[in-house]
């Protein structure tokens, strides 16, 4: 009975000192593996209209750092990046750092580095390099941070909220330049979700309706990329018992079987599907067109 008595107090005493080192990780700051990607934001140029045209007028997400979170390949899409599949969203998410390069008394940034990524206080902190060299006159540039995790590597870490350090290095050294010392600062990125940069789809233009065979109208419109379309047809201007094509791919479809001799109005709309929400747009125009 004492030896199961030691051996219970053991095992707990053991249970302690491992927790006690997991929290002494977490405080010091736990490394996690990660794959950065950095590029200029000419690289994705969707992101950025996205942005402006969610934010238009609030120069504060064109002036100071912010960040999204990616988790889902329709949202990845959306925002124009192309590089993931959808199955690596299933294990896999990505951080994405829009950080701001920029002058300081006429230096000019040259490069960022991701010098690591740790987890502090349930925290995501990320590091930088950020060289720079005098030149006149001074450029401003935006890049784009991606940043690659496994999902199982940040469960439970609360990743709206975000530091970044970044360490700014003098590249060159001349004379008769201003010396400005090597640096670091601390930046809490700006959180910006994802989801709510969704724009509902604009409305279908220029629908125009043909015959090609007997009893049946080809309709085409004006196509608005990375959509799907709707279209309804109906012998009544009010498009009462209407019937209904859904999932169209492209900006065309033929409608089939039609009763020979009876005037058809149409009309189309555009939808996204994000997640398990649709996003519909508004209804075209009727287009009118009798069958012969």
């Amino acid at each position: 009975m004492k030896k199961v008595f030691n051996l219970i107090f053991i095992l707990i005493m053991l249970a302690i000192f491992i927790m006690s080192l997991a929290m002494i990780s977490t405080a010091e700051g736990k490394t996690i593996s990660y794959k950065s990607t950095i590029a200029k934001n000419t690289k994705y140029p969707t992101l950025s209209e996205c942005i402006e045209n969610k934010y238009q007028g609030k120069e504060f997400y064109f002036y100071k750092n912010f960040y999204l979170i990616l988790d889902n390949y329709d949202i990845y899409k959306y925002l124009g990046f192309n590089d993931k599949s959808k199955s690596f969203f299933k294990d896999n998410l990505l951080i994405v750092n829009y950080i701001r390069g920029g002058s300081v008394r006429g230096y000019i940034g040259i490069k960022y580095k991701n010098t690591g990524v740790t987890i502090k206080n349930g925290v995501i902190n990320v590091s930088y390099t950020y060289t720079r060299e005098p030149v006149n006159p001074a450029v401003v540039e935006y890049g784009v941070d991606v940043i690659e995790l496994k999902k199982s590597g940040v469960k439970g870490v609360d990743l709206t909220k975000q530091k970044v350090t970044i360490r700014t290095v003098q590249l060159t050294s001349r004379p008769e330049d201003e010396q400005i010392p090597d640096s670091y600062y601390t930046n809490g990125l700006t959180y910006v979700d994802a989801e709510k940069l969704i724009e509902k789809p604009s409305k279908v233009e220029k629908v125009k309706v043909k015959q090609t065979k007997k009893k049946q109208l080809k309709v085409t419109w004006k196509n608005i990329k990375g959509v799907k379309y709707e279209v309804k047809y109906s012998l009544k201007k009010s498009m009462k018992k209407a019937k209904t094509k859904k999932n169209i791919k492209n900006n065309k479809v033929t409608l089939k079987k039609l009763g020979s001799g009876k005037k058809y109005y149409i009309k189309v709309r555009a939808y996204l599907k994000i997640r398990d929400k649709t996003y519909v747009g508004k209804w075209s125009k009727k287009a009118v067109k009798k069958v012969g």
